[in-house]
């Protein structure tokens, strides 16, 4: 046999080894793996679940929407959209109205995140160890932890995000038919317009999405903005509008007949200070949202127009964790979900626990820098991967230096943040670094984690030990009363 035979045989082996890794497994790399990751993030999550028997944060909002729209009730918290508090409603149902059923399904739709963010792995960077590694990283970060055990809009909102952008990534970057990747990009579109259904912020989804069909990996070519807008604009107005108006309609407007009833009825009230503040006596809800017995399409623009000038004027720039949108990718200001409480022990040290969103600074501050490792090389070779992760990274973050909103926090960082374990990623393959430089930055990871587990899981630990978590000044927690979020008031 010829050495020319022998060259091309060998070349074309170790071309097809990964390729036909995954075409000979399918169900190891889309059924088997999917699965485990989704048993294994929520048991990451649910680990040491000892539900707080009250409402923190934000949460007695969504959850009184969440039991109104269970109830068919009158729709008070008309200034977010329907579907998120739809969904925690659903987990209310089946679980029973108690603190594991508020905060259910945002165990389950975080774990799915986690599914959504292997795919898009997979997509990214064509190998199985790249995926995974991402999701152990997304699972450090330590944000996603918070999220899956509070009844709140985010969770909801980005997995939906992250579905929208796995199905565009597949769309235009899979071997399937014409049809194949339409329907695929039609599910995309669905899949924005039911992120922007749970929370405004998930209609930021669409520009990475328009970005990955008109710019893809390889030497596929884009679809263009006509199919863009029929593919995924156009779909994603009918799912947002679609999932409006069918969640709308278990709940009843609010009626100009129906505001003095609804007075005399007990009605969420939140502190601030030493006076309790009723919504209504301060204007924040309308007279009158329709006149009719339910909710109509005709009513959607009003409403709309209502809920602008609500997150608009909502500007509070003393609020507890409030802070500026530049400031969140170097974590200056966390928000903490529950102010720390103290619990005395006779003759020995004090207890505290406290509930904060805090990043793994190992993946926040290091994922910035491989954010600018991603700029260098789109600027410099024109990676397509880097281009697809700042495709997503950049619109998530400084979409709020336009968004009209006059407070932010923290938290609002979570979809963009994501990404970093993605970043760090393609940053490690960019380098060519070793296993062991992996391994060690892995052993870093989980090291700042197990420091930081008490403020992140709720645990009590001792006060000195507590304390000396708070690295910095701005991380520290404002026990002010004029900030109070109404703590006292939701667990009476």
């Amino acid at each position: 046999m010829k050495k020319s035979d022998i060259r091309p045989k060998r070349k074309i082996s170790k071309k097809k080894v990964k390729q036909v890794a995954v075409e000979s497994a399918p169900f190891l790399f889309y059924a088997f793996i999917p699965l485990l990751i989704f048993f294994l993030s929520y048991s990451f999550f649910i680990y040491d679940f000892t539900p707080i028997n009250y409402p923190i944060f934000d949460e007695q909002h969504y959850i009184s929407a969440a039991e109104q729209i269970n109830k068919g009730a009158i729709n008070e918290n008309w200034p977010h959209p329907p579907l998120g508090k739809a969904i925690i409603g659903v987990g209310i149902k089946i679980f029973g109205n108690n603190p594991f059923g508020w905060r259910a399904m945002s165990l389950i739709f975080t774990s799915l995140s986690m599914v959504a963010i292997y795919f898009l792995g997979l997509t990214i960077f064509g190998d199985l160890l790249s995926a995974i590694f991402v999701v152990f990283l997304t699972l450090f970060n330590q944000l996603s932890i918070s999220f899956s055990r509070m009844a709140m809009l985010d969770p909801f909102m980005f997995f939906f995000m992250i579905t929208s952008f796995v199905l565009t990534s597949h769309s235009i970057s899979s071997k399937g038919s014409g049809a194949t990747k339409q329907w695929l990009r039609i599910l995309a579109g669905l899949s924005v317009g039911l992120a922007g259904a749970c929370k405004w912020y998930g209609w930021t989804a669409l520009i990475p999405c328009v970005w990955i069909l008109n710019r893809p990996l390889g030497q596929a070519k884009g679809i263009g903005l006509k199919e863009t807008f029929n593919g995924l604009i156009l779909p994603t107005i009918l799912a947002y509008t679609a999932a409006f108006l069918i969640v709308l309609k278990l709940t009843i407007p609010l009626q100009p007949n129906k505001v003095a009833e609804e007075k005399s009825k007990d009605q969420i009230s939140y502190t601030k200070g030493e006076d309790k503040v009723n919504k209504e006596e301060k204007g924040s809800i309308p007279n009158a949202i329709t006149s009719h017995q339910s909710y109509r399409l005709s009513d959607l623009i009003p409403l709309h127009l209502r809920m602008i000038e609500a997150q608009t004027g909502f500007h509070s720039p003393e609020h507890l964790g409030s802070s500026n949108w530049f400031s969140w990718p170097i974590m200056a200001s966390p928000v903490w979900f529950k102010l720390p409480e103290e619990e005395k022990r006779p003759g020995s040290d004090s207890l505290i626990s406290g509930v904060a969103f805090l990043g793994n600074p190992a993946i926040i501050w290091g994922g910035l820098f491989a954010i600018l490792i991603c700029i260098w090389s789109w600027k410099s070779s024109r990676s397509k991967q880097a281009e697809w992760i700042l495709a997503i990274y950049l619109p998530l973050l400084l979409s709020f230096a336009i968004i009209p909103r006059k407070t932010g926090y923290f938290y609002y960082y979570y979809p963009a943040a994501i990404m970093l374990g993605f970043a760090i990623v393609y940053a490690f393959k960019y380098l060519k670094s070793t296993h062991y430089l992996r391994m060690g930055f892995s052993i870093l990871c989980i090291g700042l984690f197990i420091t930081f587990k008490p403020i992140i899981y709720g645990q009590k630990s001792p006060a000195d030990h507590f304390n000396r978590l708070l690295w910095f000044k701005s991380w520290l927690w404002d026990q002010d009363p004029k900030h109070d979020r109404g703590i006292e008031q939701a667990k009476k």
